[in-house]
């Protein structure tokens, strides 16, 4: 699961993360943000940064723990 949200970010839910790295290389999204996008699940995993190899494409990435964090950002 992933978007593109109003202040240019790229989003990409962790559990679809290689995915989102795929789709946001194709289209071409510079700005990356991870975050859960399903605000009725409290999810905790491990990320894995491999998918992040040779993306020079990427100027930006950040990622969100929680919808308080997300608040903050904006």
């Amino acid at each position: 699961m992933y978007l593109m949200n109003s202040i240019g970010y790229f989003e990409i839910d962790p559990l679809f993360l290689v995915e989102g790295i795929q789709v946001a290389e194709k289209e071409n999204y510079h700005l990356i943000r991870i975050r859960n996008l399903n605000p009725q699940t409290d999810l905790k995993c491990h990320l894995d940064f491999s998918s992040f190899d040779n993306k020079t494409f990427i100027n930006m990435s950040c990622i969100i723990r929680n919808h308080k964090d997300l608040k903050e950002l904006k």
